[in-house]
């Protein structure tokens, strides 16, 4: 997953990017908000795995010392085993959610990099604003266009 995410923000970042061309920074910010919501997202189903392994000790009176909001109870059904397989979840739990967050700052970093690049980037034979004056018999004004 994280190979092809490489590939599409490369093929984002070397599409023709010439000076006048704002196209492609148009794809490097829609993929980047895709990578920054993915992030999120296995950020939090980290989270909840490495939650889901806690709640399993606390419920056998295994949790940390200290822990208040667990139960102060042993289970002698709970073997080292189990308890075990329930760090290894909790670890694995948290190693998502690195990664998650990880990709979720990436593809913000991206994000703000690709809309200053298209606020600043001049489009091809147009000007990004104009400011038109009107004059009536009743009164005067001006309106402004920003091209996007």
């Amino acid at each position: 997953m994280k190979r092809a995410l490489v590939v599409v923000l490369l093929l984002g970042l070397s599409a023709n990017a010439s000076a006048d061309e704002r196209t492609p920074w148009k794809v490097v910010l829609g993929t980047s908000l895709g990578v920054s919501l993915t992030g999120g997202l296995v950020m939090w189903h980290g989270w909840s795995v490495a939650q889901g392994a806690r709640d399993e000790q606390c419920a056998h009176g295994a949790a940390p010392v200290g822990d208040s909001s667990c139960l102060n109870m042993h289970d002698p059904n709970y073997t080292q085993a189990d308890l075990d397989r329930s760090n290894e979840q909790g670890k694995r739990g948290a190693t998502i959610a690195n990664i998650g967050g990880g990709m979720t700052v990436v593809g913000a970093a991206l994000v703000g990099v690709s809309v200053y690049k298209l606020l600043t980037i001049k489009p091809k034979g147009e000007d990004r604003t104009a400011l038109v004056p009107m004059v009536s018999k009743h009164g005067a004004g001006a309106s402004l266009t920003l091209h996007w």
